[in-house]
């Protein structure tokens, strides 16, 4: 059973009465009784909680009660839930133990939330007292210092001297602000036996400008020519002068307004002009950064095409002249709709139109690129007066398996050098005349690129999975053998069934064919290598007459200097009706094709079929 206050005792003695026993189930009844207080000083809205469970929102001064009611010898505690804006409201009497009647006397008191104003005075001596309205603070001693009473948040501030030392001069920077959420820190004073003046001179003016030093010394002016600020200001201080309030249709602007104080200061220039309109246009063909000017002062850099628009305005019936400050590293920019004279409105039709400059380059004259393993670099120099932009190449059609990173070339400048970086997981036969591209090259040049597997260049490609390669090392002078006879090791175009013949037909170790065959070079097992056969070694004469577009060692690689042996003489593995072989003079600006006597010497060459 619950009954609230006095009621609960009476209905207590009641039934203590009807039951009989002398009130003994008395002490079995459960008291409850309400908590609540008064709120004061209160702008906004507080949350109060009661036991950490239940809330209660309170928008005005005045009472309050939670609506829960709590047992006797049940503990309570009112707390802050979240506070009123820009207030903080503490608790007076907000916990307890409920007793047998309602709890009234909790006490919650607003206030407006306040923070500490302060900050460092240095050089002082002597006494100094300092006013922040009519609060002051007196001292004399260096170091910092803060004043008694807190400023509320949102209040305005203004700390300044009331009383100089004896002896000095002392002056206050950022003394001035409006109070915001945490406490200020950093008023500055600055105490000297010797002070100076900050003066200067104001020209355009048509009005009145309300410039301020300091943030706290401030000084009207309605006409042009000399001012000083009343205020002087201590050695060694800092000064900064500012535009408090600008005239009612000009803006100003204040140079060599800030220093600090090592004399006096006399060339403080503040400028007025009439308010103006946005002078600004379009940029387009933009590499690299272009500087424009208006008048020959106002400088813009830009970056990207685009709009643009000067930072400071023109005044209507003043004249404009954009022109062309710094032009890019790799273009030429030039100026249209540039000049004439403000009217009433923006202007914004001036376009920048850039072109990139022609520049040249030039690349070494051929790069291999091996397949699956490393990667082939290209070194480009740009051998031009501009900055070469987005180097790339131009690949022959088909090689989609060829990967170019260009991310080195994207600018060069003139006398530098980038490499073209290739990967490939397939190889190709060797190309000559690959142009080398960028955006402003004239007379593109051109590379040669060829490709290696395990470090042995590609002269055919036979399939998907495989390719014909040579060897990096020459056999030496031998004999194609010590016989003049003939054997059937004939084909024109099929070294290895050449050499697997003339190895089973002649027994003399010291042959051309027995050379190859028996090569473990890289590893290989014997019967791996071959000498290759007329038509692999040549095809540009007709002595041999070898089929045409025939991949061989000559026209793939030799011609475009890709030769890993020297140029010279060297056996092939075909057979002739005359008493000799077939041999090639790989030299010189195109080959010979001949027939030689078989124990003549002649180099050795070994080719092989790999797969990838």
């Amino acid at each position: 059973m619950r009954v609230h206050g006095w009621v609960m005792s009476a209905v207590a003695l009641a039934l203590a009465g009807c039951n009989g026993s002398n009130g003994s189930d008395y002490k079995n009844l459960t008291f409850s009784a309400g908590v609540g207080g008064t709120v004061t000083g209160l702008e906004g809205e507080v949350t109060l909680v009661l036991n950490g469970a239940e809330s209660l929102r309170v928008s005005a001064d005045g009472a309050f009660r939670f609506s829960r009611m709590l047992t006797a010898q049940t503990a309570y505690s009112v707390t802050v839930g979240s506070q009123p804006a820009g207030q903080n409201c503490s608790v007076t009497n907000g916990t307890g133990t409920m007793a047998n009647s309602t709890i009234n006397n909790i006490v919650v008191s607003c206030a407006a939330s306040t923070h500490p104003l302060g900050g460092h005075i240095s050089g002082l001596i002597g006494t100094i007292t300092l006013a922040n309205g009519s609060e002051v603070y007196t001292t004399s001693t260096d170091g910092t210092f803060e004043f008694d009473t807190p400023v509320e948040e949102g209040a305005a501030y203004s700390v300044s001297v009331q009383a100089q030392p004896a002896t000095q001069t002392c002056s206050v920077s950022h003394g001035a602000g409006t109070m915001g959420g945490s406490a200020i820190d950093n008023v500055t004073v600055v105490c000297s036996t010797h002070t100076f003046a900050v003066a200067g001179s104001v020209s355009g003016l048509m009005g009145t400008v309300l410039i301020r030093n300091n943030g706290g010394d401030e000084l009207a002016l309605s006409s042009n020519g000399a001012f000083e600020f009343p205020i002087a200001i201590a050695h060694g201080s800092p000064y900064a002068v500012t535009i408090q309030a600008q005239p009612a249709t000009q803006t100003c602007s204040v140079s060599h307004g800030t220093g600090t104080v090592t004399g006096d200061v006399s060339d403080v220039a503040i400028v007025c002009s009439n308010n103006g309109f946005n002078l600004g246009g379009l940029v387009s063909g933009l590499h690299g950064t272009v500087v424009l000017q208006n008048n020959g002062a106002d400088d813009l850099s830009i970056n990207n095409d685009g709009p643009f628009t000067f930072s400071t305005g023109v005044a209507q019936g003043s004249p404009y002249n954009v022109t062309v400050f710094t032009q890019p590293a790799s273009s030429t920019c030039v100026v249209s709709n540039g000049s004439g004279v403000m009217g009433s409105t923006d202007i914004a039709n001036v376009t920048v139109n850039c072109s990139l400059n022609a520049t040249t380059l030039s690349v070494v004259a051929d790069t291999v690129v091996p397949v699956h393993t490393g990667s082939g670099l290209l070194t480009v120099t740009n051998t031009g007066s501009s900055t070469a932009v987005n180097i790339g190449i131009d690949l022959p059609p088909g090689w989609t398996s060829v990967v170019v990173d260009a991310s080195d070339c994207v600018d060069l400048a003139p006398g530098a050098s980038c490499n073209l970086e290739f990967t490939s997981s397939a190889p190709y036969v060797a190309k000559d005349g690959i142009e080398i591209t960028a955006d402003n090259v004239s007379s593109p040049p051109t590379t040669t690129l060829g490709f290696s597997i395990d470090s042995y260049l590609v002269f055919a490609v036979e399939s998907a999975s495989a390719a014909t390669v040579i060897d990096n090392n020459t056999q030496g002078n031998l004999q194609w053998a010590d016989l003049q006879g003939s054997t059937t090791a004939n084909s024109l175009t099929n070294g290895k069934a050449n050499t697997l013949t003339a190895v089973a037909e002649l027994s003399l170790d010291a042959i051309a064919a027995k050379a190859c065959n028996n090569s473990a070079e890289g590893g290989a097992a014997p019967g791996t290598w071959y000498l290759p056969a007329i038509c692999q070694l040549s095809s540009s004469s007709s002595w041999a007459s070898c089929p045409a577009g025939l991949p061989n060692i000559w026209d793939n690689l030799f011609r475009f200097g890709l030769n890993p042996v020297a140029q010279g003489t060297y056996w092939s593995s075909t057979d002739s009706s005359f008493p000799g072989a077939w041999n090639a003079q790989l030299t010189g600006s195109s080959p010979v094709e001949m027939q030689d006597v078989k124990p003549n010497s002649a180099a050795v060459v070994c080719v092989r079929s790999m797969s990838y």
